[in-house]
This record gives structure tokens, sequence and C-alpha cells, in this order.
């Protein structure tokens, strides 16, 4: 069952979720993913993994999200560890991830809420 977007937004909040994107050299593709992701939710964390294309262009187009810069690309799994502790720091109580290469499609998101509503506590992974 699809929601309306006001709706989705209300429980993102409710649930206290963040959407995480690891971005390293997408910046092609980067701000289709953010602005897909905005349609839903504005608890976004990207983590840029010392990306040397113009990813710092694009996110100076978001002050509003938070953002955690890596100097040096250190791979994927360091990205995503900075990403869960920060997300930990601003109180979220569950994380989303999603590729910045648009890989992964925003309207998906309404389908891990569900889980985690149906699953409180859980780790839940798509495929």
């Amino acid at each position: 069952m699809t929601i309306t977007v006001p709706v989705l937004q209300e429980r993102f909040h409710q649930l206290k979720t963040v959407v995480m994107i690891p971005t390293y050299n997408n910046a092609t593709k980067l701000q289709a993913v953010i602005d897909d992701v905005r349609r839903f939710t504005h608890g976004i964390i990207i983590i840029n993994d010392g990306s040397t294309d113009d990813t710092s262009i694009i996110l100076s187009l978001y002050p509003d999200i938070e953002i955690i810069d890596i100097k040096e690309n250190k791979g994927k799994g360091n990205a995503m560890q900075l990403g869960f502790k920060r997300a930990l720091e601003l109180q979220y109580n569950y994380a989303i991830t999603i590729d910045s290469d648009g890989q992964h499609l925003a309207k998906d998101l309404e389908a891990f809420l569900d889980k985690v509503e149906e699953f409180p506590d859980s780790m839940i992974v798509g495929a």
C-alpha cells in the first residue's frame, strides 16, 4: 500500500529514522538521489568518503543536511561506521542506508518503514 508523502514524512519523524547515503565520486547522480530522498524525509546523513569529483559542490547545495566529510577515501565500511555513530549522536533509533549511485530508489523507503514497524529493534536488509 502506498501512502501519501506527508504521512510518510511523519512516519520517518515518529520512528526517529534517518537515511544514510555514503558516497564516493558519484557527483553525476548524487543530487538526484538526495532530491528523491528529500521528498520523504529531511533526516539525511551524507558521508562523503574522500570524493575527488564535484561531490563537495553538490553537497554545498544542501546546508540543512548532516554531512560527514572524510578527507581521504577509507572505504564504505568506514563511512558506514561513521554514519551510524553520527545517527546515534543525533538520537535516531533507526538508519536506512541507500547508495548514492541511483541503484536504490527512494520510493522503496516506505517498505523499510513498514518492516521497522513490524519488527522493531531489528536489522532489516533489503535485497
